[in-house]
C-alpha cells in the first residue's frame, strides 16, 4: 500500500532503516529536493536509482495510465523498476554533495552580483548606485569566501583532489570550470567518454521519424 511521508530527515531516517535488506528503492530526480533521501540511503548501503521524471511518465503513457496521482507514480515506478531493471547510482562522497551545495550558492551569489551590477550601472542617483556599490562589495566577500571553503574542500578530499589535478592538466581548464565539473559531473572517469558526452547534453541523438 502507497504510504505517504515528510520529505525531512527525522521521516526519511525512519522509513530507510525499515529497508535495511537487498532491496533497490526507485525515485524520480528532483535535484536537491530528494538530496536527504539520497544520503540517507548511502549511509545506510542501500540501492538506489534516480529516475528522469519525463521517463518515468513516458512508460506510464506507455502502460495505458494517463492519470497522474501520487500512489499512481508510486505504483509506475515500482513497475518501472521492475520491467527495466535500471542502473543502480554510485554512493556519493559526503564530500562531493558538500561541493555541489557550495558551487550552487556560488553561482546564485555570482548571479545576484552581475544583476546589481546591471543595476548601478544604470542607476541615474549617485546615492543610490553607492547603495548598490555597497551591496556588490558584501557579495564580493561572499563570494570570495565560498570559494575559499571550495578550495579548501577539494585539497583536502584526496579522491576530489585526484580528480581536480587531473582535470587542471588539461589545457584551458580553470579553478571554476574544473569545480563544476567536479560538483555537477561525478559521473567523470566512472564512465566512459560517449556517456559523459551525453550527460553533459553534447551528444547528438537521431531523430529520423516525422518531421
Amino acid at each position: 500500500m502507497p504510504e505517504r511521508i515528510a520529505n525531512a530527515p527525522q521521516a526519511i531516517t525512519q522509513i530507510v532503516a525499515r529497508w535495511r535488506c537487498d532491496v533497490l528503492v526507485v525515485f524520480e530526480a528532483t535535484g536537491v529536493y530528494d538530496l536527504e533521501l539520497r544520503e540517507a540511503l548511502g549511509q545506510a548501503g542501500i540501492r538506489f536509482a534516480r529516475i528522469n521524471p519525463a521517463r518515468a511518465r513516458d512508460f506510464a503513457r506507455a502502460s495505458g495510465q494517463l492519470a497522474k496521482t501520487d500512489p499512481i507514480d508510486a505504483r509506475m515506478l515500482a513497475a518501472f523498476a521492475r520491467a527495466l531493471k535500471p542502473a543502480t547510482e554510485q554512493i556519493a562522497n559526503p564530500a562531493r554533495n558538500a561541493l555541489a551545495r557550495l558551487a550552487k550558492r556560488r553561482d546564485q551569489l555570482v548571479l545576484m552580483r552581475a544583476q546589481e551590477k546591471n543595476r548601478r550601472s544604470e542607476a541615474d542617483d549617485r546615492a543610490m548606485a553607492d547603495r548598490i556599490g555597497r551591496l556588490i562589495e558584501v557579495l564580493d566577500g561572499e563570494i570570495a569566501e565560498i570559494e575559499a571553503d571550495i578550495s579548501t574542500l577539494i585539497k583536502t578530499e584526496p579522491e576530489i583532489s585526484g580528480d581536480a589535478q587531473l582535470i587542471r592538466s588539461l589545457p584551458g581548464v580553470g579553478p571554476v570550470t574544473c569545480m563544476q565539473l567536479i560538483a555537477q559531473m561525478p559521473e567523470l572517469g566512472k564512465v566512459g567518454p560517449k556517456q559523459v558526452a551525453a550527460l553533459a547534453g553534447l551528444a547528438p541523438f537521431n531523430v529520423d521519424s516525422g518531421a
